[in-house]
């Protein structure tokens, strides 16, 4: 996939991240979910319960619309919520819940959470690369997936794409200083390495897929 335009977007930034695709949902949520901020987790399976669980580790306030394990994301609940709750800022979405089967409704989540003015962070780790996204539908602020799921590479690294406006409001904001995604970023920008030991081996790996 090394000449597969899998995205396309101005205004965004790639962020990799070394680890696997855990590392770079607690990268983003750790980072961009505001101190003084507030998260809604939309769960059908493991991985949406794995955000909510970041994010109390993380030390953010946040609350769950949990759906089980068999149906998608109510709309009519979202707005609900959203429309009650002002303290909201982000809302974060699992595109493809791997532990249901669930394919989550995103186009129509992006659009009713852009209609609230919050922040949309999207986990596409078992999605991005085989599923379209279409950028001029679905607006978010950030989505983050992994080498080694439908990209096909080898495990070891991770990424985040993420809004350059976010980027930049996010200083600070972390509590990790390896989860910290405005540093990661401000130091490949700087100059071209990663702060920490680069996963040389899966970045090659991967390019020659």
């Amino acid at each position: 996939c090394s000449n597969l335009k899998l995205f396309s977007k101005e205004n965004f930034a790639v962020v990799p991240i070394q680890g696997s695709g855990t590392f770079s949902v607690e990268a983003m949520l750790g980072s961009l979910v505001p101190k003084n901020g507030k998260a809604l987790v939309l769960s059908n399976g493991s991985y949406g319960k794995r955000c909510y669980e970041i994010l109390r580790y993380c030390k953010r306030s946040v609350e769950i619309i949990d759906m089980g394990d068999f149906l998608p994301p109510d709309p009519l609940l979202i707005k609900k919520k959203l429309n009650s709750d002002l303290d909201i800022t982000n809302v974060v979405l699992v595109h493809c819940e791997t532990s249901s089967g669930i394919l989550n409704p995103i186009k129509i989540i992006s659009k009713i959470v852009k209609s609230f003015n919050r922040s949309l962070l999207i986990d596409s780790m078992s999605a991005f690369g085989a599923i379209p996204i279409d950028c001029a539908e679905i607006e978010f602020d950030a989505l983050v997936s992994s080498a080694n799921k439908c990209i096909e590479g080898v495990p070891g690294f991770s990424f985040a794409i993420v809004s350059s406006d976010a980027l930049a409001a996010c200083e600070g904001n972390a509590r990790s200083v390896s989860f910290d995604l405005h540093a990661q970023w401000k130091g490949l920008e700087a100059n071209g390495q990663f702060r920490f030991t680069p996963p040389t081996h899966a970045l090659l790996s991967s390019s020659s897929v």
